[in-house]
């Protein structure tokens, strides 16, 4: 026998559901509204094939937040920043939230060091809500590379990196950049979420990537659901009622002391 459980939900954020990859958002039954959020990835640094000058530092991903109106059973497209080599890539959901993947640190050349990578801009993503990753600092000498910038938080941007010392990543969410190759220490990569790769020293080839990116959608439930066990799990189910012409989200009442309420 099914046991039936109901629960009010008025604005509630259910279970999120978090992309680390390229991918498709269906929402459920009864969601008609999401919270998306993108962190964008981070750029690697600069790399040097010379004796003489080091490698820049890449910038930090951006980071942006909406509320968006969705159909139930519609699919849309996800779009997450990859880490690595090269500019960071942008993270989206559809084009409506959009973060911005940091810039590439600039490679050393003869007598020539490397210049850091900007951060993702607030101003080039889209969202209600922006945060700017943190640019990735020039190399100083042939000895002494760009630190990687920090990729933004879902609170305050990313900050930027010094010397080879890297940025921090912003509040919550953002990675720290990478440390820029310096004397014995070789440069290294982002950390998650969206730090840039630190730059390298002189005559060191090879880049060191940024951070990947990541979205995160949480869906707004309201009205209330029903919670009922189906002889495997309980699953939740949204309540409606015909209002004449179309199904819409039902509410109940309680009593709280006084009087009825609506729920």
């Amino acid at each position: 026998m099914a046991a039936w459980i109901i629960h009010h939900l008025n604005g509630w954020l259910d279970g999120s559901t978090v992309f680390t990859t390229n991918g498709i958002y269906i929402p459920p039954p009864g969601v008609t509204s999401v919270v998306v959020e993108c962190f964008a990835a981070g750029a690697g640094g600069g790399a040097s094939s010379t004796v003489s000058g080091g490698g820049g530092g890449g910038g930090g991903g951006a980071f942006a937040r909406s509320t968006i109106t969705v159909v139930p059973g519609t699919s849309y497209a996800i779009t997450v920043g990859p880490g690595g080599v090269g500019p960071g890539g942008d993270s989206s959901f559809t084009t409506l939230v959009v973060a911005k993947g940091g810039a590439s640190g600039g490679n050393g050349g003869l007598s020539t060091n490397g210049v850091g990578g900007n951060g993702g801009t607030a101003a080039a993503s889209t969202g209600t809500s922006k945060f700017s990753g943190g640019n990735g600092a020039s190399a100083i000498s042939g000895s002494t590379g760009g630190g990687g910038g920090g990729g933004a938080g879902d609170a305050t941007n990313g900050g930027a990196a010094s010397g080879a010392l890297a940025g921090v990543g912003g509040t919550v969410g953002g990675g720290n950049g990478g440390r820029g190759g310096s004397g014995n220490n070789v440069q290294t990569a982002g950390s998650l979420l969206g730090g840039g790769g630190g730059g390298a020293i002189a005559g060191a080839p090879t880049q060191i990537g940024g951070a990947a990116g990541q979205v995160i959608i949480t869906p707004i439930v309201t009205g209330s659901l029903i919670r009922y066990w189906n002889g495997t799990s309980f699953v939740n189910k949204p309540m409606k009622r015909w209002d004449g012409s179309s199904w819409v989200p039902a509410k109940i009442k309680r009593w709280n002391g006084s009087a009825w309420i609506m729920q």
